[in-house]
């Protein structure tokens, strides 16, 4: 039983030094391999560069908060298990969790709590009655991209799911905005994304991805149906 869970990484992120040692210790104990961290940015590179298997974070991490990490984890890696610690009971904070098929725990934890959060997710595979994880995130890689354009800005759809997508943008631009407007082959109507993350990759493009802004049902509708003709064209 050690042995396979030593193969599943955690990432455990923690502003307070003392709870962060003793939470990293439970993890180890119970034969986890788990790394820790305790910023927002540390945090953000660490899932960049290797999204782990379960990812834990607390809520409040100075300016930031931890569901943006939950909701780069899940676009990320859809099948990971993601757990969210807040330090009193918030009813919309746990909804929040919910909608990114997150565990909400409360402090103060103990070990049994938090090492058995993990188990259990890893046993059910994060998909909550109600939820449909599958569909709701399930990613499709664009082998040969589909024309978008970015606030005016032309680029190329090249992963899409429920939740969001990920663009390339080919014209000299140092960063897009933290909320923008996409057009795109396909798709009937103009939606509102959300900048999750961005790099530059080989070809030294600016690739991103993005969340899917949810305020407005027609225009998450007709996205989730360009995505599921994206997902299964036509034969």
């Amino acid at each position: 039983m050690t042995n396979h869970l030593a193969a599943i990484t955690v990432l455990l992120v923690e502003e307070d030094q003392e709870a962060l040692a003793a939470m990293l210790q439970w993890l180890t104990n119970a034969g986890f391999h788990a790394s820790a961290v305790a910023s927002f940015e540390a945090a953000k590179a660490f899932l960049t560069a290797s999204p782990p298997a379960v990812l834990i974070t607390v809520i409040r991490l100075g300016a930031f908060n931890g569901l943006q990490l939950a909701l780069r984890q899940r676009f990320g890696n859809a099948d990971s298990v993601v757990i969210v610690i807040d330090r009193e009971y918030d009813r919309v904070t746990e909804a929040e969790a919910k909608r990114l098929a997150a565990d909400y725990l409360v402090k103060p934890l103990s070990e049994e709590q938090l090492v058995g959060a993990v188990r259990t997710g890893l046993v059910r595979g994060q998909v909550k009655p109600g939820f449909d994880n599958q569909r709701r995130w399930r990613r499709t890689r664009l082998d040969t991209g589909v024309p978008a354009a970015v606030d005016g800005i032309r680029a190329t759809l090249v992963d899409v799911a429920y939740g969001g997508f990920q663009i390339e943008v080919r014209e000299r631009v140092a960063q897009l905005p933290p909320l923008f407007v996409l057009r795109a082959h396909g798709l009937t109507r103009q939606v509102k994304a959300h900048r999750v993350w961005e790099r530059r990759n080989e070809a030294a493009s600016l690739v991103c991805g993005a969340s899917l802004d949810e305020s407005d049902p027609d225009a998450v509708a007709t996205w989730r149906r360009s995505v599921d003709n994206w997902q299964s064209p036509p034969s």
